[in-house]
């Protein structure tokens, strides 16, 4: 997190049990209200959302300081990633053709980076109890939308195209999968973890999956994978967690399987199978590379700062129908420019690179703490699947992100238990 570090004051009074709780559900609560309250168009909602995501921030803040009595230490020399990203964000948005536009969208990363900082001291004071709190939470909220999404499939499918409006936008079926990937991922390291929540772990990652395969979200099913692929590298006892994640896919596909056949059929672009029945229908059914080509041809136009926030929409370089490119670097490259991207991996390297590298060293070892490397393996499947979709865009993938960075920051360093001399 950026440069900064929570010191414990004289008066704690709340047992990290009763922390930990208390976060799992302020969390669930915050993720429920920006998956419902959507409202026309994006844009409007992203700057709306931020007054609420500070609003929400702010609470957390003064519970968590009353508390808990702790006080930030900040330090500079951790801080310049941050600070220099906050320049190029400042910058481009100064010179972006949109600059009332701009700065909506730089609030809502400000509200976004605000939430997590507040989770960041938060749950370090629940200790690692909070994790599978907090997976379990996010990924139950997820299983509440996606029973609303099933009940909807039958209207989807009647004659009349708009019965299925009642649903909220970001849990329509076209945009299920983004909070999906995550709650497959947070229930798999659920269950994978073991412990009490063991159960609900398995059955919110084969109802999440389920809906992954059966509404065709492809990129969230490669999200997933890439999760599983990241795990099985890095620790030990693969041979297990192979299988367990082999039975939970296949329960899930057979699942999907028989509802499309026996029951309804998935609405729009149909399953995940009926959507990859050939190579191009896989490479570019829906038009993707040529969002990509025409979005890289506006930023070589502009390709030191970019466009600012919100760029790829104002700078009308592509279909009039998309509001976000469908890849979280080619957008990057958008809004702030080569000098953008540059910042960025700077910052990557500094909070994660270094912990992927020691992943790498310590892979297959005691070593290694599970809870902190299931948590990197999701953000790492998250990453994969912002480069196929707008994961990094919408403000609901984002406010999980910022829970499960959260949760990372919180825990021990990727190296628990020292090597032996």
């Amino acid at each position: 997190m950026p440069g900064m570090s929570f010191v414990k004051g004289s008066f704690a009074k709340v047992s990290p049990g009763i922390a930990g709780a208390a976060a799992a559900a302020y969390c669930a609560c915050v993720v429920y209200s920006v998956i419902t309250s959507f409202e026309r168009p994006t844009q409007s909602y992203h700057a709306n959302i931020s007054y609420d995501l500070i609003y929400w921030t702010s609470l957390g803040a003064v519970a968590y300081l009353l508390c808990f009595g702790k006080h930030f230490e900040w330090r500079l020399d951790r801080s310049l990633p941050w600070l220099a990203l906050a320049a190029c964000m400042l910058l481009s948005s100064m010179f972006s053709d949109n600059p009332a536009a701009a700065w909506a969208r730089v609030r809502l990363y400000f509200a976004i980076l605000m939430f997590g900082i507040v989770l960041w001291g938060w749950f370090g004071n629940a200790g690692s109890s909070i994790v599978p709190l907090v997976l379990g939470a996010a990924g139950s909220v997820h299983v509440a939308i996606l029973m609303l999404v099933m009940m909807a499939v039958p209207q989807a499918n009647s004659a009349d195209p708009h019965n299925q409006l009642w649903l909220p936008y970001h849990a329509h079926i076209r945009h299920v999968a983004y909070h999906g990937m995550i709650a497959a991922c947070a229930g798999m390291a659920l269950g994978l973890l073991g412990g009490r929540l063991r159960s609900l772990g398995f059955f919110v990652a084969v109802v999440s999956l389920f809906g992954i395969v059966y509404f065709g979200a492809r990129g969230a099913l490669a999200g997933w994978i890439v999760f599983v692929l990241i795990i099985l590298v890095v620790l030990p006892r693969r041979v297990v967690t192979l299988a367990s994640c082999a039975v939970v896919l296949v329960v899930a596909f057979s699942t999907a399987t028989v509802v499309s056949r026996e029951l309804a059929s998935s609405p729009f672009t149909g399953s995940v199978m009926e959507r990859s029945n050939s190579l191009e229908a896989v490479i570019d059914s829906t038009g993707r590379t040529r969002i990509w080509s025409d979005a890289l041809a506006a930023v070589a136009k502009k390709p030191v700062i970019g466009y600012g926030p919100e760029g790829y929409l104002h700078s009308r370089c592509c279909l009039r129908d998309t509001s976000q490119p469908h890849n979280a670097v080619v957008q990057l490259l958008i809004e702030v420019g080569v000098l953008g991207l540059a910042v960025v991996c700077w910052l990557l390297w500094r909070t994660l690179g270094r912990d992927a590298l020691q992943y790498w060293r310590d892979r297959g070892t005691m070593r290694i703490d599970p809870c902190r490397a299931m948590l990197f393996a999701t953000m790492g499947g998250m990453t994969a699947f912002a480069l196929v979709d707008g994961l990094y865009y919408h403000v609901v993938p984002l406010t999980m992100f910022a829970i499960i960075a959260a949760l990372y920051a919180s825990q021990a360093p990727a190296r628990q238990i020292p090597a032996p001399v």
